[in-house]
């Protein structure tokens, strides 16, 4: 953390290499593997499109070890695997949406979910981007069937 942090004297580029150093050391950081159980929180599947080959299939997921945390962290490039004690404790659930379209499957978001309040209270692109307007009804969907509420952030 860097609590007086600022952009004074700074390029996008020098900032853009600090993240990198940061994303480094965080993959250095060796956590104990560590699986927990599931929150009860139910997934979700929604296909969209026809049963003749072009249908696409939206899936989420909840995450139950720091194992799969760093996976997603990996092929996403954002920190979500600093989130296995809040999800060993209880505190957190994480989740992954995929879209599987023509056989192929993509990652999409992750999603955190405060198991307390059964809100969810994040979702992240690749890279920490936003979530789409159609990801969002995605996530809408989900949450109604699961009996979530959704952050008014989000």
């Amino acid at each position: 953390m860097q609590p007086n942090l600022t952009m004074k004297g700074r390029t996008p580029e020098s900032l853009l290499r600090q993240v990198a150093m940061r994303h480094r050391d965080l993959a250095k950081f060796a956590q104990p593997e560590a699986e927990w159980a599931s929150s009860g929180i139910p997934g979700f599947e929604f296909t969209q499109g026809s049963e003749l080959g072009d249908s696409r299939v939206w899936t989420i997921n909840e995450l139950l070890s720091s194992k799969a945390l760093y996976a997603e962290g990996r092929v996403m490039h954002h920190c979500v695997a600093s989130y296995a004690y809040a999800c060993a404790r209880g505190v957190s659930s994480i989740w992954t949406m995929h879209l599987i379209e023509r056989g192929a499957l993509h990652k999409v978001l992750t999603i955190e979910v405060n198991r307390r309040s059964r809100v969810v209270c994040q979702a992240k692109g690749p890279c920490n981007r936003s979530v789409t307007q159609r990801q969002l009804g995605l996530i809408r969907r989900w949450a109604e069937k699961a009996g979530l509420q959704l952050a008014t952030y989000l």
